[in-house]
């Protein structure tokens, strides 16, 4: 029955994407997995650090989590 509903029902709901120019890409893809809010938000006029685009990326391309595997010396566990 789940699987009859749009994706974009189990999107995250944020305070501060309401009418913002990409509302509804935020919401389509929060809605998938592939993007998420910090907790307080989404902060979509907000920098993108380049861990949150290997978040990204790894939420596009399915991949397991391989914490440890490839790590960063100036980013911190």
């Amino acid at each position: 029955m789940l699987s009859l509903l749009p994706m974009g029902a189990f999107a995250a709901e944020y305070n501060d994407t309401d009418g913002h120019w990409a509302e509804t890409a935020i919401d389509r893809w929060s809605g998938y997995g592939v993007v998420q809010g910090d907790g307080a938000g989404f902060n979509p006029d907000g920098n993108m650090t380049r861990a949150q685009a290997a978040t990204v990326f790894a939420n596009l391309l399915k991949l397991e989590n391989t914490e440890g595997a490839l790590p960063f010396e100036d980013v911190a566990p």
